[in-house]
């Protein structure tokens, strides 16, 4: 009779693809071959005007507040003005309740919103504040958001509580981050909104769907983002 062998899960046969027993010397020797070999033939003007333009320009301080962002947008409006030869950052990267002060701040086209979410840096809150947190930024003018995943929960090899709640016998609440909001009606007490959120690993963005004000309305399924433009209400 045959021995059923363990299944693999996908994220460990992601993972072993990739040498992940790194030695740092290793690295450092690595690197400082690149640095020689690649750095003089790329310390041109043209490629670094390439990387400025590629530059996520970001205020993540304790102390940030809507004056000290108002002030650090305008820097980005300034260089427009100063150097309209040269391509803008890419994006302003900000706490997410301060993008709408970025959104009426900026003045320069091209240059993006970006949001951290989901409980920066540390992501240690429930699935259900990372949804919501995500949801508001992009209300608020978020074109792109940065996700963090719990560090802990990688290490211990659960990968899957990093998308969804641990399982508690009798607890209703065990969903995963891709179910999001389809439950929140049920148990959060403010009962605003509900979104169900997807990571778009190519744009580092967001499409959250969302519900009108009232508790216990769900609408169709209507993806957005930011880049298509903003269709949901609160």
């Amino acid at each position: 009779m045959e021995k059923n062998e363990p299944t693999q899960s996908k994220y460990d046969a992601a993972l072993a693809k990739y040498n992940t027993q790194l030695d740092d010397a290793e690295i450092a020797a690595q690197a400082a071959r690149i640095i020689a070999e690649k750095v003089p033939a790329n310390n041109t003007p043209e490629v670094k005007k390439f990387l400025f333009n590629c530059i996520d320009l970001t205020t993540l301080k304790s102390e940030d507040s809507d004056e000290s962002v108002m002030k650090f947008t305008q820097k980005v409006n300034k260089f427009d003005e100063e150097f309209p030869d040269l391509k803008n950052v890419a994006a302003i990267c900000v706490y997410p309740n301060f993008a709408e002060v970025v959104k009426d701040t900026l003045e320069v086209e091209d240059v993006k919103i970006a949001c951290v979410s989901a409980g920066f840096p540390s992501s240690q809150t429930f699935i259900e504040v990372k949804v919501a947190e995500t949801a508001m930024a992009l209300m608020e003018g978020a074109d792109e958001i940065d996700i963090v995943i719990s560090v802990g929960k990688f290490l211990a090899g659960d990968y899957e509580g990093n998308l969804q709640r641990a399982p508690h016998e009798g607890n209703p609440r065990n969903r995963s981050f891709e179910d999001g909001f389809e439950h929140q009606k049920s148990i959060h007490p403010f009962h605003v909104f509900g979104c169900r959120f997807h990571q778009d690993f190519h744009r580092q963005a967001a499409a959250c769907r969302h519900a009108g004000g009232r508790p216990g309305y769900v609408p169709g399924h209507q993806g957005i983002s930011r880049a298509d433009g903003y269709q949901g209400r609160l």
